[in-house]
């Protein structure tokens, strides 16, 4: 296992999303790390030993802490682990990685001392979150580790046919009508995908990763182990071609927005072929805190985007705000129509 402790005190060391660097968490010392970046993306058609994986899927792994001696166990897909004697974090080296290894890190922005001020002040600011939670906030548990992705890359040539509605408001003998009229519509489209992120961790689900975009690629660097020193980090679950499967419909329901949102009236039984090409991905490791609280005697697990704070999840949304704005709503689609008929 590898190791890192402060050469002044010997105590840990860990990432510093504030000093950019590693810091020792007992006599504060700060150690520079090298940010390095270079193109990582691979073909899609040519990845090795994708299912490595599967020699970790079903058992447990035991390692000696460098530290002090002790055993450390890492469950399935678990890169890193805390020793139970000593409380050092240590890492699995990467040259003992069976299968893929992770080529870039999106490194933590935010510090654990912030991630609870941020959650609560995104919290804060949502209108359908009952008054009294947000009022008097629960106690909340946070944990951060770096969750395995893979950011696919594609060209997607989609061509469609479907059929527009439209209406057509008239007056005739003093009597205004509004007919429904239809006409087909066909075309194509092209679009460059850059980093479709497919979360392959068993410890979050695609809802949760697409709940907090975006991450921004443009701050990830090569992998060092550096980076994740102190943090929980996880290993891939499935192949960068099974994966690519999840991508490909992401991809689909963009394409389909993309193409209603060229027309202004509704389309119906629309029809889209795709051709994807110049497919590619990078194994990447993403910054998430993981955000537990109880509320009301339920509990509630939510993420963070340890870059941006933004905060998605499930949380306890307030039954009469939401039924006052579906009232709105409603009066806002009949009443303006009404109040239009009238005075004509």
């Amino acid at each position: 296992m590898e190791i890192n402790n402060c050469p002044s005190c010997g105590a840990k060391i860990e990432f510093s999303p504030t000093d950019k660097a590693l810091k020792c968490v007992k006599c504060g010392k700060i150690y520079p790390i090298k940010f390095i970046k270079n193109p990582h993306k691979k073909p899609l058609h040519d990845c090795e030993n994708d299912d490595g994986f599967k020699e970790w899927e079903n058992s447990s792994r035991c390692y000696q802490c460098a530290n002090c001696g002790g055993q450390i166990i890492l469950n399935k897909f678990e890169m890193s682990n805390r020793c139970q004697y000593c409380n050092t974090s240590s890492l699995v080296p990467l040259n003992e990685l069976p299968g893929l290894k992770p080529s870039l890190v999106l490194p933590f922005k935010i510090s654990k001392e912030q991630a609870g001020m941020v959650f609560k002040k995104n919290i804060k600011s949502r209108f359908l979150l009952p008054g009294e939670f947000k009022k008097n906030l629960p106690n909340i548990e946070i944990g951060a580790s770096y969750i395995p992705s893979f950011s696919f890359g594609c060209s997607v040539y989609a061509m469609y046919h479907g059929t527009e509605q439209y209406t057509t408001t008239t007056r005739v003998n003093g009597e205004t009508k509004v007919v429904t009229r239809s006409r087909p519509i066909s075309g194509h489209l092209k679009h460059q995908f850059n980093n479709i992120i497919v979360e392959v961790s068993d410890k979050i689900t695609q809802y949760h990763i697409s709940s907090i975009l975006p991450f921004n690629f443009n701050e990830a660097y090569d992998y060092d182990s550096a980076f994740i020193m102190g943090y929980s980090v996880g290993y891939y679950n499935q192949t960068p071609i099974d994966a690519f499967e999840e991508a490909k419909i992401m991809a689909e329901h963009e394409i389909e927005h993309m193409i209603r949102n060229k027309y202004s009236n509704s389309i119906s039984s629309l029809s889209i072929q795709t051709n994807y090409s110049d497919e590619n991905y990078v194994y990447s490791l993403v910054p998430i805190y993981f955000v537990n609280f109880k509320y009301k005697d339920k509990e509630y697990m939510n993420v963070m985007n340890g870059q941006n704070g933004n905060v998605g999840g499930k949380l306890p949304y307030s039954k009469v705000k939401i039924s006052f704005l579906v009232i709105l709503a409603i009066l806002m689609f009949f009443g303006v129509p009404l109040l239009i008929f009238l005075l004509i």
